[in-house]
């Protein structure tokens, strides 16, 4: 007798435990669903939207990678007029007589953009250029933010993964410049001799562009 009542008991405790559980939930009201509604409409009028992605004009550049030496009779193979002034503007600070083009890219961006050139001995070299946003005293110029030559030419050394390619940074660097510019990038010196890189970049007017 005193089991059987210890049973009863038992299911008597369990009982409102059970009924509960097999209560639905009730709907939200209209109402609620209405603030609910609200409440996320809110949310994605609150939301930062992200400016300036889709909305950047694009630009034209020519990159001309250049071989110069500081022997021989001063002369400018290869350049064009624009190139042949930016490069007699600066004749005070460089140390060369004379200037040979290797090679040149295209890039047309409005972020970022890259290419790749080749270089003296067959060498390889990329480029990568980023606009960006300058000083506010330079708003009205073409602001490259990054303007980055890596030497990615592959080394003739035997090993178990094949040839062994390197690539370091030998300009890097950021300035502004109009439309029409022809600027000096930068200069690096080949290892052990009197020759150099030196790099030439070209904003090329939107009006040639067509853009």
């Amino acid at each position: 007798m005193k089991n059987f009542t210890l049973i009863i008991f038992g299911i008597l405790c369990l009982l409102p435990t059970a009924l509960f559980a097999q209560v639905p939930a009730p709907d939200a009201s209209p109402v609620q669903r209405d603030r609910d509604s609200q409440a996320s409409r809110s949310w994605l009028v609150r939301a930062p939207k992200a400016e300036g992605l889709f909305d950047r004009p694009t630009y034209s550049f020519q990159i001309s990678l250049l071989l110069a030496d500081t022997q021989g009779d001063t002369g400018y193979e290869g350049l064009s007029k624009n190139a042949q002034k930016a490069l007699e503007d600066l004749q005070d600070f460089l140390p060369f007589k004379s200037y040979r083009l290797l090679d040149f890219a295209w890039l047309r961006t409005s972020h970022r953009s890259s290419a790749r050139v080749q270089g003296p001995d067959n060498r390889d070299f990329e480029l990568t250029l980023a606009l960006g946003k300058g000083p506010a005293e330079e708003s009205d110029k073409l602001y490259i933010s990054n303007f980055d030559l890596r030497d990615t030419s592959t080394l003739n050394l035997d090993t178990d993964a094949g040839p062994l390619r390197r690539a370091r940074s030998l300009i890097s660097t950021s300035f502004g410049m109009s439309e029409g510019e022809t600027v000096v990038v930068g200069t690096s010196r080949l290892e052990g001799d009197q020759r150099a890189l030196v790099v030439l970049l070209t904003a090329v007017p939107t009006s040639l562009t067509g853009h």
